[in-house]
This record gives C-alpha cells, sequence and structure tokens, in this order.
C-alpha cells in the first residue's frame, strides 16, 4: 500500500508510464521476469546436482524412484544454456550504434539484486554457501515418508475413461 494514493492507484506505475511509453515499460517488466525466471531455474539446477552429489557420496542412488537418461549431464548441459541465456538476454545492446542505459538496467539489474540478497544473507547469517557433501543430511524424515507412501494405495479404475484417464495422468 507504501506505493499506492487513497485511492489505490499505483503512483510508482502512473510515473513510469509518464516518463515511457507502454510498450517499453513492458519490456523492462518482461526483461526482469525472464532472467529472474532463468536465475530460479539455474538455482534449480544446481540443487539438484549438489543433491545428487550427496547421494552418491552416501550411496543412496539406488533409492531414488525415478531416474531420467542422460543425468547428470542433461543437468549440466541445461544449466550452461541458462546461464548463457542469462549472460546474452540484453546482447542487442552491446552492438555498435544500439547502447541503451535503460535497456542495459532492465535486462542485467536482476543479477546484482539475486547476488545481493544471496551473498547479503550468506554472510549476515554465517552460514556456508554450500553444505559439504559428508555433512548432508539426506536421512532426516526419510521413515515417515516410506510409511506414508506404503499407505498410499492407488485408486482402481471402475470404468474405461477413468482408465484412459488414469494411464494419461
Amino acid at each position: 500500500m507504501g506505493c499506492c494514493t487513497h485511492h489505490l492507484v499505483n503512483w510508482v506505475a502512473g510515473v513510469a508510464r509518464l516518463s515511457n511509453s507502454g510498450a517499453v515499460v513492458f519490456n523492462w517488466f518482461m526483461n526482469t521476469s525472464t532472467i529472474s525466471g532463468f536465475i530460479a531455474w539455474i538455482v534449480v539446477m544446481i540443487t539438484y546436482l549438489r543433491f545428487r552429489r550427496g547421494l552418491e557420496f552416501h550411496g543412496l542412488m539406488h533409492t531414488r524412484p525415478y531416474i531420467t537418461w542422460g543425468q547428470p549431464y542433461a543437468t549440466w548441459l541445461i544449466l550452461f544454456l541458462l546461464i548463457i541465456l542469462t549472460i546474452t538476454n540484453g546482447f542487442h545492446i552491446f552492438i555498435d550504434g544500439y547502447w541503451n542505459a535503460e535497456f542495459f538496467v532492465a535486462a542485467y539489474i536482476t543479477l546484482p539484486i539475486f547476488a545481493i540478497l544471496y551473498f547479503g544473507r550468506k554472510i549476515c547469517s554465517h552460514t556456508p554457501f554450500f553444505i559439504p557433501v559428508d555433512r548432508m543430511n539426506l536421512m532426516t524424515g526419510k521413515k515417515e515418508m516410506d510409511d506414508l507412501e506404503a499407505k498410499d494405495v492407488p485408486p482402481m479404475p471402475k470404468n474405461l475413461l477413468q482408465r484412459v484417464w488414469f494411464w494419461i495422468a
């Protein structure tokens, strides 16, 4: 509510609209949300690779319920591609004659914001950036989840439509 008038009009959006066209402001939001999504997927890929390394270290790779082909190499490939896409998101502004500070900020402002928030929290809370694999706790709650999974009985289809639906889903 701090950015709204007493009539609930967002004055920040209004100022952005007055100073630039709606298409430019939309482009800013699109760039920042795209990079935010890329960063989120980069974090997911790194988390998966760390989790997988922990499973390998503790000898728990056989406990995975789902196994896909190409792992972990597919994850490394996607991680590399996401990093390239994140870095080259605003590459067109570096071409001679296309430099624009507004587009540069819109394309890359999310990276320093993420870095400041992530590293700032890690530094202020004195937590390690990565937990060493020998200290990863992968067994807490496993027995409870195994018990829940043992009680989970899949429903039996009662007719052809349900059989088709259960096959799809």
